[in-house]
């Protein structure tokens, strides 16, 4: 009788198993937020290189943001004319 349930407890243990890892990778993550916050706040500040980091993100990542907004409108504009030509609105 035991053979028959293995199947079933083993899945059950895996399952378990997996929503403890995740627990465990969030409060490893809710961990390095407090870090992160405290180390803000500590001394000394950083403000050009806080600066530099914030213009290498903002101005550094524009190409890739106006390649997505592009294709973003080529869909919406296609799926729009699609919607329109069905209720003969064209």
């Amino acid at each position: 009788m035991k053979a028959l349930w293995s199947p079933v407890t083993d899945n059950v243990a895996r399952f378990g198993q997996a929503v403890m890892d995740g627990i465990a990778e969030m409060g490893a993550i809710g961990l390095f937020f407090g870090q992160a916050v405290i180390a803000g706040f500590k001394r000394p500040f950083r403000v050009s290189l806080f600066l530099q980091q914030a213009e290498f993100v903002g101005f550094g990542s524009l190409f890739i943001i106006l390649l997505t907004g592009v294709f973003t409108g080529a869909v919406f504009t296609l799926q729009t004319v699609n919607a329109l030509e069905r209720v003969g609105m064209e």
